[in-house]
């Protein structure tokens, strides 16, 4: 589950990267 869910949380930071540009 924890990996899991660090793969969430980067693919979040990953699409807010994307937003930014």
């Amino acid at each position: 589950d924890r990996i899991y869910a660090m793969k969430v949380v980067k693919k979040e930071l990953v699409n807010d990267d994307e937003d930014i540009d």
